[in-house]
């Protein structure tokens, strides 16, 4: 009898322990909910808190007003009524806010612990209010935001909302795509995009880019999703909604900052944690000066480091040219003359690139392709000699063959005097030709010339 006792009072402390454990651990967000049931109470409401984040743009401010949160349950009586069914959370704190400044970490509390039904969850609505505008280049211009300001901005997050339970959801505003200019009138128009993530159910990356006051964006990539956040005045991000698993992080500064883009591999994102990457330290960019001679000849000039990084320029009226933000590291430059222009494509190997310097390779002379001069002298059975001479140094000669004729190779371009000087034997004088013109890789043909 003391034995069964004993076992009936370790079961239920069995019991008792797993009940307790159970309702530990029944919190979906960041914090634990304190009102876990003892035996025999009732269960509780749950609780909701939503927040706003920011996933940039390329526009100096966005500013949003936002004046009401609302959530909307499944229910088959409203599955008809796109309208029906709504209710006000209300928010901490209406107003205009700028979402560009929502970095680094930064965000909005809309909605903070707000007690809610059981059930299952299926949208979140923001109401906006009329004044929203947007500032490009310093010029502030108000957003039409029809749909926002009739029944509000949507975003469906299909979740099962279970008693005591607390529920953290992060509303990410996805800039980019949100913004649009209509082609006729030029008005600016808000079509929100609008992610959600439940922080319990995703994780974040979190770093700091060095130098910190440049501007920089961020983007977690992980196959199938792209997440973007740009760092706040001192460098700090905060990625936030990401699924669980394995992510690349793209580093891309302001393409007038001076420094190159980075990349860090296999950061492991863990639901409901944070994955701390350090700091990450972007490097100068260099660049490559020179001059390419004849100036007049039109090129492209192609600095190549076999990576995947390639660079091209075209060289001013006096064949210079500059190649600007260029990673670290060793290139070819390929001087590309344009078709027809008669020189020889030009390398320059082993080009050495430091971070935050520029490499001057200097002048790079092109080689002109060769060219010809070719002709009969008559009468044909008589041996000429054939020279030509530039004065410059480029001189050819030959003998003329059987059938009278000649062709002297290898010339380079210029104006050229040619001197036809037949065998003494023959009895025939010598005769000179002056301005032959030899064009760079062309033959010029005199024709026939006969000797007297």
């Amino acid at each position: 009898m003391k034995l069964l006792n004993l076992t009936r009072y370790i079961a239920l402390m069995l019991v008792a322990l797993m009940f307790h454990a159970c309702n530990e651990t029944n919190t979906l967000g960041d914090d634990l909910n304190d009102s876990a049931l003892n035996p025999g109470e009732e269960a509780g409401p749950a609780r909701i808190s939503i927040k706003l984040i920011d996933d940039p743009g390329d526009f100096e401010n966005l500013f949003i007003e936002v004046v009401d949160v609302m959530i909307k349950y499944d229910s088959e009586s409203d599955d008809n009524d796109e309208d029906g069914g709504w209710l006000s959370l209300g928010i901490i704190e209406p107003g205009i806010y700028d979402i560009l400044e929502l970095t680094g970490g930064v965000d909005v509390p809309l909605v903070e612990n707000e007690e809610i039904e059981a059930g299952f969850l299926k949208q979140i609505r923001l109401v906006l209010g009329e004044n929203n505008s947007i500032v490009i280049d310093g010029v502030e211009s108000p957003l039409m935001t029809p749909s926002g300001q009739q029944s509000g901005l949507k975003v469906k997050v299909d979740q099962q909302i279970d008693p005591d339970f607390n529920y953290s959801f992060i509303l990410d505003f996805v800039v980019e795509e949100s913004i649009v200019v209509a082609g006729n009138s030029g008005n600016i128009i808000l079509k929100p995009v609008l992610r959600a993530s439940l922080e319990a159910t995703t994780g974040t990356i979190s770093g700091t880019v060095v130098p910190g006051d440049i501007a920089v964006n961020v983007t977690a990539d992980n196959g199938s999703e792209q997440i973007s956040a740009a760092t706040d005045d001192t460098g700090n991000f905060l990625l936030a909604g990401l699924s669980p698993g394995t992510y690349m992080l793209q580093i891309d500064p302001d393409p007038n900052s001076g420094y190159n883009g980075a990349t860090v591999e296999d950061v492991v994102v863990v639901a409901g944690e944070n994955t701390d990457v350090g700091e990450i330290v972007l490097e100068l960019l260099g660049s490559i000066s020179g001059s390419v001679s004849p100036s007049d000849v039109p090129v492209e000039v192609l600095a190549d480091n076999g990576l995947g990084d390639q660079f091209n320029v075209v060289p001013d009226g006096t064949g210079a040219f500059a190649i600007e933000g260029v990673p670290a590291g060793t290139y070819s430059l390929i001087i590309t003359p344009e078709d027809g222009s008669g020189y020889y494509e030009a390398l320059v190997e082993n080009v050495e690139v430091l971070a935050g310097e520029n490499t001057d390779v200097g002048e790079i002379v092109l080689e002109p392709i060769p060219g010809s001069i070719s002709g009969i002298v008559l009468p044909a059975d008589v041996d000429v000699e054939v020279v030509a001479d530039n004065g410059a140094g480029s001189t050819g000669n030959t003998t003329t063959d059987n059938t009278g004729s000649f062709s002297i190779e290898g010339l380079l371009p210029g104006t050229y005097t040619l001197t036809l000087t037949p065998d003494a034997a023959s009895g025939l004088s010598e005769q000179v030709l002056s301005d032959v013109v030899v064009l760079a890789g062309e033959n010029t043909d005199i024709g026939e010339i006969t000797l007297e």
